[in-house]
């Protein structure tokens, strides 16, 4: 009886710790995978957009506004035959897609937009990463945020967290995109 007892002291213990152990890894797998699939599905939403984006319904340029984190163009984002203004930013670790639809005149009214959350637990805002950065037809960067004619390129990068169990953890997804629809002379 001792013996059994003895065994059993010596394998319960080792026993508890390999199941812990296979928590671990199973949680820490889990949250890389969440990560992933999140940034994943986010940088692909914004390189579809940047591809495809064309002139505006009332004859404005492709290209609207950019920032490092934040960038405004005019694209076809819900396949319905008109172009839509749309708008992506980072706010407190959440990157938001806002879409204008054109009004009848056809203007883009800014109290019309709608929000939705593109992706969330962005690590990007509290590194230096920008999450865009813009380039021009020879593959310079542009470093003049206001010079919109000359955007040829998008690079996204977005550093993505996900959290399962007690173990979190980071993806970093970088993509890019040449805007096919611009004329080269304006």
């Amino acid at each position: 009886m001792l013996v059994v007892v003895a065994i059993i002291l010596i394998i319960v213990p080792t026993l508890f710790v390999s199941i812990r152990h296979l928590y671990d890894s199973h949680s820490l797998t889990l949250s890389k995978a969440l990560a992933l699939a999140d940034t994943t599905n986010g940088v692909k939403a914004i390189v579809r957009d940047v591809r495809s984006a064309v002139y505006a319904e009332n004859g404005a340029l492709p290209v609207v506004e950019i920032a490092t984190s934040t960038l405004t163009l005019y694209t076809d984002t819900d396949f319905d035959g008109k172009v839509e203004r749309v708008r992506y930013y980072l706010v407190n670790g959440t990157i938001f897609k806002g879409i204008i639809e054109p009004t009848a005149i056809p203007d883009y009214p800014i109290a019309s937009e709608t929000t939705e959350v593109l992706i969330s637990n962005v690590v990007n805002q509290n590194t230096a990463l920008p999450l865009f950065r813009y380039y021009t037809s020879t593959s310079s960067e542009i470093t003049n945020l206001t010079d919109t004619l000359s955007v040829r390129r998008i690079q996204v990068e977005i550093i993505g967290s996900s959290r399962f169990g007690n173990k979190t953890s980071e993806v970093s997804l970088q993509s890019s995109a040449s805007i096919r629809n611009l004329k080269e002379t304006y």
